[in-house]
């Protein structure tokens, strides 16, 4: 037993989490296939997230 009063985090698994990335990976890719570095649900969850804390 730890003598710390503050509980060790606990990942649980959140499935929407999947979902979100299972339904961007469905978005078609307009860029052509040269000089793509990042597929295109990466950046628009990249956007996503900066929106969500505020980016302007």
């Amino acid at each position: 037993m730890s003598s710390s009063l503050i509980p060790a985090p606990v990942r649980t698994p959140v499935p929407e989490d999947e979902l979100l990335v299972q339904l961007l990976a469905g978005i078609p890719d307009p860029r052509r296939r040269r000089g793509v570095r990042h597929p295109v649900a990466a950046l628009i969850m990249v956007a996503v997230c900066a929106v969500v804390t505020g980016a302007r």
